[in-house]
């Protein structure tokens, strides 16, 4: 499975809850997961620890992160702890890398995407941060190759 970016809803418009989670890997307590699950309208996503809904940033390049300051509080990165291990769920594929962001902390990629979460999702299930800014998307696991960036600008909110 490849990632695509989706567009369909505006920021803020989803607070359902998931409605299903793939089985969890060979994760150990000092390992990060990456699975899925389904939202929705959205259909299946990629979430990472806590079931929270992952997101990439269409400025963004597969070695260097452009959200840092105000935009990484509002858009908290996916980081990988010291002395831990990135691993993905049964049944997610992807590539899986890293990049060492401006703090010094190294940030979990996925099919060269640095990752992040939102603030605004409080709860698993939930892709508040969908759409917005017409830069900010969910990762969509899909059976096609590649990501498409959606052209259409959705909602306000950025950073």
């Amino acid at each position: 499975m490849a990632v695509t970016a989706v567009l369909a809803a505006a920021c803020g418009s989803s607070s359902s809850s998931p409605s299903s989670t793939t089985a969890p890997a060979t994760a150990t307590a000092s390992s990060v997961q990456l699975s899925t699950t389904t939202i929705a309208h959205l259909g299946t996503v990629v979430v990472g620890p806590n079931g929270r809904t992952l997101y990439f940033l269409t400025s963004d390049a597969p070695t260097k992160t452009t959200c840092s300051g105000a935009c990484a509080a509002l858009w908290p990165p996916l980081v990988e702890p010291s002395g831990s291990k990135v691993v993905l769920a049964h049944g997610l594929t992807g590539s899986l890398g890293s990049l060492t962001r401006p703090d010094g902390t190294t940030q979990v990629t996925f099919d060269q995407h640095p990752l992040y979460t939102y603030s605004q999702d409080t709860a698993p299930g939930q892709a508040n941060g969908q759409g917005v800014d017409g830069t900010w998307f969910v990762l969509k696991a899909s059976s096609t190759t590649g990501t498409t960036v959606p052209s259409t600008t959705q909602g306000g909110g950025g950073y």
